[in-house]
């Protein structure tokens, strides 16, 4: 006896099968795909704490213990600069793929600084040191003391071979939480040419630079207690206009000089669609950011990483916290292939490791994963191509790379500000998240609210 299965169904399980063999070849072939050397940083939990090191104001300069590792594209693991330092963080790999910066504390209670070594581990070399040039007790009296301490973080290479990093050398603290203020500040590898891009009034931090316009890209705390109200601004929410809440990390970009901000990427249409905290950009303008679920990241937060394709729109969750997949997730980190490499806390259970995906998000292998250290803050050590000098706005001339003084010193210490706005009459691309622009017009003004240092 004989039976035949109807073609329809033969062609279904051959569509099948074929589509699984397509799968099994695309995952075997993305397998053997090289993974290229890379250092981390694996340090210690904070005990009987949840707080990541490194991550935000919560963790940004805890001191856990740590150390500068090197994994090699054969998947052997070195130790640079092994017993110099108790805790190291966010190394970066300068564009010739010779030499890395990171920070580093020398001892359990020092000051975080910034720190040079070559890949190979030699010419272990400090770029900042503890040399604050301004005068704190003219400007503070007797509070000068609580300034007297300031640290140096997220060190990232400009193409030019300087380094931008962040700091707070620059004395203030936010207006959440009293956490000292950082900014961005650049330095040449030497450690001369000492200046601070930024003036954020809560925190500008985790440099990146856009591959394709050669900008610097960071997270900026966006925060203000003051609401918007028909009679201007008020500390009242019952009076305020209604708003979605001002307390986030997102995404701006800059010129190497500091000037011509904008804002990066991100959803314009909520906050939770702008968190950008750890920004990186891949050359095809995609945006990659960290959702902190604690937006402020004052307290311990699970962390997760989303996307935006072309830089903006839609938010599109990848994993960690507001993504179906795995618990938490932070330090975004492309590889040239295209595949992403990151540190991964899959079940909640405070094991950061370091775990590779391919272009489409599935799963290929864990990297790095020792039990009780937390794996973090990835850098591929290869040479990449530089991007092309950054583009400043028509009307406008690039400035001098090396260096400038302080923005108060430039300014005569006069307390003014300069805000430039070249869109207000410009509509986004079509379908872009923007509302459209006030229609062109005569006598408009644009009303500011600030709040002014004390003298």
């Amino acid at each position: 006896m004989t039976s035949t299965i109807p073609m329809p169904l033969v062609l279904r399980r051959l569509v099948r099968a074929r589509r699984l063999a397509a799968s099994c070849l695309a995952l075997l072939a993305a397998r053997v795909r090289p993974i290229p050397p890379i250092v981390f940083v694996s340090r210690l939990p904070l005990a009987g704490s949840a707080v990541v090191p490194g991550a935000g104001p919560a963790g940004r300069f805890v001191a856990a213990g740590g150390r500068l590792i090197v994994r090699e594209a054969d998947g052997r693991m070195r130790e640079l600069a092994p017993g110099r330092f108790f805790d190291v963080s966010d190394p970066a790999v300068s564009y010739d793929g010779r030499f890395i910066a990171f920070a580093a504390l020398a001892h359990r209670d020092s000051a975080w600084r910034i720190w040079r070594v070559r890949t190979e581990g030699t010419q272990l070399t400090p770029v900042t040191r503890t040399d604050r040039a301004v005068d704190l007790t003219a400007r503070f009296g007797a509070e000068a003391a609580r300034f007297e301490r300031y640290d140096d973080i997220d060190p990232c290479w400009l193409p030019d071979g300087r380094i931008v990093f962040a700091s707070t050398r620059w004395p203030w603290r936010a207006q959440q939480g009293r956490a000292l203020t950082t900014n961005l500040w650049v330095v040449a590898a030497d450690g001369t040419g000492l200046m601070r891009l930024t003036s954020e009034r809560n925190g500008a931090e985790e440099p990146s630079i856009d591959p394709r316009t050669g900008r610097i890209v960071y997270a900026r705390w966006f925060f203000s207690r003051y609401f918007a109200s028909d009679t201007g601004a008020t500390t009242d929410a019952a009076l305020a206009q209604p708003a979605d809440t001002v307390d986030l990390w997102h995404a701006l970009s800059a010129a190497p000089d500091g000037d011509f901000s904008r804002l990066q990427g991100g959803d314009p249409r909520s906050r939770a669609g702008q968190m950008a905290y750890q920004p990186v950009v891949l050359a095809d303008s995609t945006l990659i950011g960290v959702r902190p679920e604690r937006s402020s990241i004052l307290r311990p937060t699970r962390f997760g990483l989303q996307r935006w394709r072309g830089g903006f729109g839609a938010a599109e969750p990848l994993f960690g916290y507001g993504a179906p997949k795995g618990w938490s997730a932070l330090s975004p980190t492309p590889l040239p292939d295209g595949r992403l490499l990151f540190a991964y806390d899959e079940d909640g259970t405070g094991n950061f490791k370091l775990v590779l995906f391919d272009e489409r998000g599935r799963a290929l292998e864990t990297i790095v994963d020792e039990l009780g250290r937390l794996e973090l803050d990835p850098a591929v050590i290869a040479a990449r191509p530089q991007p092309p000098p950054p583009l400043y706005p028509p009307n406008t001339e690039a400035p001098d790379p090396l260096p400038f003084a302080s923005t108060a010193a430039m300014h005569g210490d006069k307390r003014t500000a300069r805000f430039d706005c070249l869109n207000v009459f410009a509509n986004a691309p079509v379908d872009a998240p923007f509302l459209d622009a006030p229609k062109l017009a005569r006598d408009l003004r644009i009303r500011f609210f600030g709040v002014l240092p004390r003298p």
